[in-house]
């Protein structure tokens, strides 16, 4: 590890100046047994089920009970209306719309089973596309999607005699993701692209779900085997493994995907022979990691007496998470949501350099304290062809005059090896540090998770009057 501490520095940090950064924040929603199923894509509004019945819940106006729903698998669009559930339509249970005003039924695709007829499991963003299950007989049920315009649409199944299941759909409602059964029973996860009937199987003959989809469509999560899945058009079905401390009968599930495709929440766990149940989150740079540690590593202590069981739903921006508390399938159950900060925020003063550009700091992935690469801290407008390096400090920011710059960082400092800009003229010139990998051989035993980082380049600058040129900060919270 290099330290990098001049005397000098030392005296400017009486003249620091703190930015106010966010910390996670964790709230148990309350209710009477409370169970999230759903969202609303940007995180406003939470709808599922408790001992009153399903409910709509947000943190302006509370809860509103539904009346005549059944137990199901509602839905909730932006705005928070309408809500697409299971309700009860003359004793027998129907997909349909639930409003305060009145409700909507949608019937089902000519079969029925006992009393069920057709049940929700999803809703496009707007509300105006709804998936679900639909029984063809009384042993046989497909996978539907229901618009005002086409009415409950049976979607098929790739085997006339077996069933079928939509589990959701992607924001745009043309994407149903789900599940087909197989010949010998077990399901395989699936798609249905362009809203249109027949399946398209994501790993033929290999048990599992699809459960969730990004507005568009083009990235997809569920469980394959026993282990959580991305699944791309491009990449096809990648593996995300389970959690670090799962045992061989945990399944992992992603049951979520923000817009951009990159964090998935879910659940790892077996009921009775494996693991107790625990929410996860998975983002490129981290991998996964147990939800209830990430939160208290970003200051969300007050989750700590909560037994966290299953993460539900994320919303678009892959910040707001709501989900159970309670052992499954058991319980008691109390329902909650988490929001996360930014996974860096830059701050402070960037140095304009000889030539009159204005260097910036910027950031891919998630810093992480075990995963061992994946969040690289980048600086760009950087003269061409000149060494510079990455400094950090776990201390605190700082707000000093230095050197004609910004010292960003309050010593001592810790500084990565030196690297050259490259480029071919001007300011085309840039840097990359990847943390994630410096992490495990940096010997600075600060670096754990939870640990805060502020982080800034220096760079030389010939024809400056001071010889070199600072960029602004960044500031990030490493992940377990």
């Amino acid at each position: 590890m290099k330290i990098f501490t001049p005397l000098r520095l030392i005296s400017l940090c009486a003249l620091a100046a703190t930015p106010a950064f966010s910390q996670a924040t964790f709230t148990v929603l309350g209710g009477n047994g409370t169970r999230p199923w759903s969202m609303s894509p940007d995180g406003q509004w939470i709808t599922g089920w408790d001992f009153n019945g399903q409910f709509r819940w947000s943190s302006g106006t509370g809860f509103d009970s539904f009346t005549g729903a059944a137990n199901g698998f509602p839905d909730i669009a932006i705005g928070g209306l309408p809500v697409a559930a299971t309700l009860i339509n003359g004793g027998n249970e129907e997909a349909g719309y639930w409003t305060p005003t009145g409700v909507t039924y949608f019937g089902g695709i000519g079969g029925q089973s006992g009393t069920s007829i057709s049940s929700c499991y999803g809703c496009s963003d707007d509300g105006s596309a709804v998936v679900g299950l639909a029984w063809v007989n009384a042993g046989q049920a497909h996978a539907f999607r229901w618009t005002s315009g086409t009415g409950m649409v049976d979607l098929g199944s790739t085997i006339s005699n077996r069933s079928s299941r939509a589990n959701g759909v992607s924001g745009n409602g043309l994407v149903v993701v789900g599940w087909d059964e197989m010949s010998s029973g077990p399901r395989q996860a699936s798609i249905w692209p362009n809203a249109t009937p027949g399946p398209v199987l994501l790993a033929p003959g290999v048990p599992g779900e699809a459960w969730a989809a990004t507005p568009t469509g083009s990235v997809v999560t569920g469980i394959n085997a026993d282990t959580c899945f991305r699944w791309t058009q491009a990449g096809g079905l990648v593996s995300l493994g389970k959690l670090p401390d799962s045992v061989p009968a945990d399944d992992a599930t992603g049951m979520s995907i923000s817009a951009d495709g990159n964090t998935i929440v879910g659940i790892d766990g077996n009921s009775f022979f494996g693991t107790p149940f625990r929410p996860f989150i998975w983002r490129p740079g981290a991998g996964m990691v147990n939800l209830k540690d990430l939160l208290l590593a970003l200051g969300a202590s007050n989750v700590a007496p909560y037994a966290l069981s299953q993460a539900v739903e994320v919303s678009d921006d892959g910040r707001t998470i709501c989900g159970i508390s309670g052992a499954l399938p058991f319980g008691p159950f109390e329902g909650w949501v988490a929001k996360l900060p930014e996974v860096a925020q830059s701050y402070c003063t960037a140095q304009i350099n000889s030539l009159g550009c204005l260097p910036s700091v910027g950031f891919t992935g998630t810093p992480s304290a075990s995963s061992g690469a994946g969040f690289h801290v980048t600086a760009s407008n950087i003269l061409a062809g000149v060494n510079g390096l990455m400094f950090y400090s776990t201390i605190g920011a700082n707000n000093a005059p230095f050197l004609g710059g910004i010292l960003c960082a309050q010593p001592p400092l810790q500084r990565l090896p030196i690297q050259n800009s490259g480029g071919v003229a001007g300011c085309s010139g840039s840097f990359d540090s990847d943390f994630n990998a410096w992490v495990p051989t940096s010997g600075d035993a600060a670096l754990v998770g939870g640990a805060t980082v502020w982080a800034q380049y220096w760079s030389r600058d010939a024809a400056s009057a001071s010889t070199t040129n600072l960029t602004d900060a960044l500031r990030f919270t490493l992940w377990p």
